[in-house]
This record gives structure tokens, sequence and C-alpha cells, in this order.
């Protein structure tokens, strides 16, 4: 046992990156997980992977379209971490609003939302700009061929995400469990929530592209 301890401790170990991103995600995502919890909003790990799927996607879409055929480099990297993060933000914004207004049914729109944003994630990946660019790789993620640079910016947005929740530990789980006293406190609640749906987002969006949408759903 100890030696396969040792081995798998080893620089040089073939399935080093894939161990430290599974180690990295498996930490931070759920301590953000927590708030979508509190809030009721615990379904959206269901559909929030795929909406980040598809904003990656549309990424891609845009940018061949308006920009012609990027390279493939780190900047198709950086253009799905857009994309899939103003989408995964957006959305999560929108059904806030709808379940703070008590429209409807928030399992019903999840539902509707997981069926849509995969329908179209299939769409777009049936374009022929996706696979032109050959960025298919991105859409999945890859948690056994994770590079050295991807488990690097993994390490760094997950730092920093971790760095926001402990710095504004009180006032995220203020606004979250008790939004009325919160609100008589003083706090900036649509700041707070603006936030904490920022990192809802980034978390999302950084874990799909380096492990894929089925490993941050689990």
């Amino acid at each position: 046992m100890m030696e396969t301890l040792l081995e798998i401790l080893n620089p040089h170990f073939l399935l080093r990156n894939a161990l430290y991103g599974g180690l990295i995600i498996g930490i931070v995502a759920p301590l953000v997980g927590v708030f979508l919890l509190a809030r009721r909003m615990v379904f959206l790990g269901v559909a929030l992977p795929q909406v980040s799927t598809a904003g990656i996607a549309a990424a891609f879409i845009w940018h061949a379209f308006f920009h012609g055929h990027p390279d493939r480099d780190i900047n198709d990297f950086a253009i799905a971490l857009v994309g899939s993060s103003l989408l995964t933000f957006g959305v999560i914004v929108i059904l806030a609003l709808l379940e703070r207004r008590k429209r409807g049914i928030l399992e019903g729109r999840v539902a509707m939302l997981y069926a849509v944003a995969g329908a179209a994630t299939i769409l777009l990946v049936a374009s022929d700009r996706i696979t032109e660019i050959g960025i298919l790789g991105l859409l999945k993620g890859e948690i056994i061929a994770i590079p050295d640079t991807e488990l690097l910016i993994l390490l760094l947005g997950y730092g920093a995400i971790l760095a926001v929740l402990a710095v504004f530990h009180k006032e995220l789980v203020l606004v979250t469990v008790d939004r009325e006293m919160a609100i008589s406190l003083g706090k900036h609640v649509v700041v707070w929530d603006l936030l904490l749906f920022g990192v809802i987002g980034v978390t999302i969006s950084l874990g799909v592209l380096v492990v894929g949408p089925l490993v941050m759903f689990g």
C-alpha cells in the first residue's frame, strides 16, 4: 500500500494532473454548492453544467463567425471560460429573479432549462464551425488528460474563489440564509447576490472546462 501511495505522489505519475484536479474540485465545488442548497436551488446543480457547456459552444460559434477560425491555443480556453461564465451567470440571475417573484415552480424551470441547454449544445456541436476549429475536447472536458496549463488555471481560479468565500463568508451566508435581516442591517443584498452568482458561475464553468459536465454534475 505504501508503494502504491508513493507511486501516486510521484511527480511523473501518469494520472497526476487528474488526481490533483479532482482534489481541487472536490474541495472547492461542495463549498459553493452549499449556497445553492441553502437557497433551495439544489437542482440547478444538474442543469448548470449543461448550461455551461452550451455557453462554451456558443462562445466559439460567435468567435468563429465574427473573428474567423482561431488557432488551437490557450486563447481557446479563455474564450470558452468567458462564454460559459457569462451564460451561466445570466441564467442564475434570471432564475433567482423568477424565484423571488414566486412565478412558476423552480423544478419545472430547471427541467426546461436542462432540456433547452442540452438541445442547444447538440445543435451548436453539429455546426461545421465547431468541428472545423477543433474544440470538441473543451466541450466535454477530460479529467484523465488535464494539461499542466489548465491545472494551473484551475488551481489559481479555485484558489481565488476559496479566498472570496473566506473573506466574505459572513455576508454571503447572511444574505443567503436570512435576506430580511441582511436588509435591516443595511447590507447591499443585490451586490452580494451578484457576487455569489458570479462565484457559482465561474466555479461551474471552470470545472466543466477542465473535467467535463458529468464530473461537475456528480
